[in-house]
């Protein structure tokens, strides 16, 4: 249910955003978040697990950014064969946000591990993240257990 409430999210922002803010060069865009991405993870593996660079790791990202050159790649055919390369364009936009959007979370969660004591990396994995919406049952579980404590309380 988390991962459906993040992608729909993701998918609202990266559409706003790419309707009012619309970018020359997605391809340039999500290549610095995967060059980001992948440094921090090598950072992380070396500094932060004490582990030599795995080659795993950099075969995954290369594998993700493959997969969506490949989706850009034949959305943008598919639509310049129907005679819609603007609307190709403008949907490579949003598919382009909503993956710098991932890289950047998992940015964000590699330097936490580098530095998992530093609140501003810590309200940035928890805000955009979006842990928050992990936390909503435990919050609704928090509140019925703090209104009967309260309740207990008047009794006595």
């Amino acid at each position: 249910m988390f991962d459906i409430i993040k992608i729909t999210l993701t998918g609202i922002v990266s559409y706003i955003v790419t309707y009012t803010q619309p970018t020359d060069n997605p391809i340039e865009v999500l290549g610095y978040a995967f060059v980001l991405d992948t440094f921090f993870s090598l950072l992380a593996d070396i500094i932060g697990n004490n582990r030599s660079i795995r080659l795993k790791n950099v075969l995954v990202s290369l594998s993700c950014l493959a997969m969506y050159v490949i989706i850009i790649l034949f959305v943008y055919l598919i639509g310049e064969r129907l005679g819609d390369e603007d609307d190709s364009l403008f949907f490579i936009r949003m598919l382009t946000y909503s993956f710098s959007y991932f890289y950047l979370t998992n940015v964000i969660r590699n330097m936490r591990r580098l530095a998992p004591q530093n609140t501003a990396l810590v309200f940035l994995d928890y805000f955009i993240g979006l842990q928050i919406a992990k936390r909503l049952p435990e919050l609704g579980i928090f509140l019925t257990k703090a209104q009967k404590e309260n309740e207990e309380k008047e009794i006595q």
